[in-house]
């Protein structure tokens, strides 16, 4: 915690960091029910759905069941709003590949604020930062 404050963090970013970092632990706690699953008509549910609901809080996603919907569905045709139930793999696919996506990018931005925070006070300012 004292590093994040000596890098210039404020209590948001720090907030965010452990946010997207505990949504990306519990993705990988998911399960898939495949109870309701009938290819082509009935998307997989999801056995623990607490579980997708504290990833949507710590995201800050507020329509759960949009997100459920994304998850668990595909494109129907391209440009078409209509959806089509993914197979089983691939929604487990596309949980690992969200959770993945999501840890990458924030931890390319941890990466380049800090670079940005360690460089002297005279490079981080106007077109001197990119020399």
């Amino acid at each position: 915690m004292k590093a994040y404050v000596n890098l210039g963090f404020t209590d948001e970013e720090v907030s965010a960091i452990h946010n997207i970092t505990a949504a990306c632990l519990h993705f990988g706690e998911l399960e898939i029910d495949l109870g309701p699953y009938k290819e082509g008509s009935t998307p997989v549910g999801i056995k623990n759905m607490p579980q997708l609901d504290l990833i949507c809080k710590l995201l800050g996603i507020t329509d759960t069941k949009g997100f459920i919907t994304e998850l668990v569905n595909k494109e129907a045709m391209k440009g078409i709003a209509a959806r089509t139930p993914d197979k089983p793999k691939i929604v487990e696919g596309t949980l690992d590949a969200l959770a993945k996506g999501i840890y990458d990018n924030m931890f390319n931005w941890l990466v380049a604020k800090m670079n940005i925070m360690i460089l002297p006070d005279a490079k981080k300012s106007g077109d001197k930062f990119l020399e």
